[in-house]
């Protein structure tokens, strides 16, 4: 299993997956964002290169830097993009 550690900011983890070595990456972030990251990962490379992917969250005691990233705004704006990937995801694999 790869471990990719990246923060927001930096490039996607298709430079990592040009050529996979194997078939199973975990992403880790913040507990908030994985769904979206998920399923963002999984419509933009995972199933292009036939790659499974875990995302997981860390506990939220080990965002202590972070508290203002933890306001009710900031889980409705998550909400917000997690159904749009949901959306882009399921136009993706022309569901709807």
């Amino acid at each position: 299993m790869a471990l990719i550690l990246r923060n927001g900011g930096s490039q996607s983890p298709d430079r990592w997956l040009k050529e996979p070595r194997n078939n199973q990456v975990l992403l880790v972030t913040s507990q908030i964002y994985v769904p979206y990251q998920q399923l963002e990962a999984i419509r933009t490379w995972a199933i292009l290169n036939n790659v499974y992917v875990e995302t997981v969250g860390f506990p939220g005691e080990w965002n202590t830097n972070q508290q203002g990233m933890m306001k009710l705004a900031n889980y409705l704006q998550e909400i917000r993009s997690t159904i749009q990937a949901v959306n882009r995801y399921l136009w993706s694999v022309e569901i709807i």
